[in-house]
């Protein structure tokens, strides 16, 4: 740790600080814009195949897919929003999906959160449940903790079809359960 300038040291000392509160529960990891890009140069841009895209550079890219005409066209809500009015969400889907289900180095952050669990558990320490909060379009964190036999539940929010407004539970063994709307609340448990 010599070698080591004082802004390395002090920035290791609080990387340290963040995943002991992380490892006793004090902190919940939220993912968003961003998050994907941890292992980037400053200056390193999209390459597809080599690494994720930024939400301007996906912006971009799907501006370019569903010839967008929105006056910025970094901007990812503004350009995801006239791509599901021209052609619809299906369409968006399918390019979201390819490319984020293109075979990337898994990012480091990622890999750091979902090996938390084996971790512990090697060191001897209690395993516990971790929440993790993700606002981005992908799917990193969920495959993350696939590649590393953690099993994890997933709640999501549902924005068209008939669960619109609501959220999904998804348990571990893959049963579902659809929460109530807060706009219609639950009367005795069951959806209004």
């Amino acid at each position: 740790m010599a070698d080591l300038s004082p802004a390395d040291r002090e920035f290791g000392k609080h990387l340290r600080t963040v995943a002991k509160a992380i490892l006793r529960g004090d902190v919940v990891p939220v993912l968003g814009a961003g998050a994907n890009l941890c292992d980037r140069q400053p200056d390193e841009g999209w390459i597809r195949g080599r690494n994720f895209p930024s939400g301007s550079e996906l912006s971009r890219w799907l501006a370019d897919e569903f010839e967008c005409e929105v006056p910025d066209r970094g901007d990812l809500v503004r350009v995801s929003q006239y791509a599901d009015i021209t052609e619809g969400e299906a369409p968006l889907y399918r390019r979201l999906r390819e490319v984020f289900l293109e075979d990337c180095q898994m990012p480091s952050l990622h890999t750091f959160l979902s090996g938390l669990p084996s971790w512990m558990a090697d060191s001897g320490r209690m395993p516990r449940t971790q929440l993790i909060v993700s606002t981005n379009y992908d799917d990193l964190m969920e495959h993350a903790l696939r590649e590393a036999n953690v099993e994890f539940d997933l709640l999501r929010y549902v924005t068209n079809g008939p669960n619109q407004g609501r959220f999904v539970h998804e348990s571990a063994d893959g049963t579902e359960a659809v929460s109530c709307s807060s706009a219609t609340g639950c009367v005795t448990g069951t959806c209004a």
